[in-house]
């Protein structure tokens, strides 16, 4: 990836955060377990229907392929800090196969080979993935 790639997946990157705004910290704590009934009750929406408008009006995509994408590069990010993924899953008491196989199926690849990837490819990644949404209407 040369520097202007970089550059620009890292500014498209920022924008996606911006619009993501309050659910950050509930995706942050990658938590496979979290559902968008959850979500719409802590943002104070009245059900999942609205939290779906709530991502539709801010051109993000749907909340299983934002939640899911979000999430691997937090731990692609993570393992780059020194948290190893396996160790950062048996502190939490969590198994880490559970989310070996969660990169897996969501990236159609093993763990090892999107964490050697890096940081920057999988935004790349995710951010094609979620293109169609992000440029809804520009």
């Amino acid at each position: 990836m040369t520097d202007a790639e970089k550059d620009a997946t890292d500014a498209r990157w920022n924008l996606v955060l911006e619009r993501i705004g309050d659910l950050r910290p509930l995706f942050d704590e990658v938590r496979l377990s979290l559902r968008q009934t959850q979500v719409a009750h802590l943002l104070a929406l009245p059900n999942i229907d609205a939290l779906r408008r709530v991502l539709r009006a801010r051109r993000l995509p749907d909340f299983r392929l934002l939640r899911d994408w979000y999430y691997v590069v937090r731990m692609v990010e993570r393992s780059y800090e020194d948290d190893a993924l396996g160790h950062w899953a048996m502190y939490r008491g969590d198994c880490a196969n559970v989310y070996y196989r969660f990169v897996e199926r969501v990236t159609g690849l093993k763990w090892r080979v999107v964490r050697d990837h890096g940081v920057q490819w999988v935004r790349a990644r995710a951010l094609v993935i979620w293109a169609p949404f992000l440029d809804e209407g520009t």
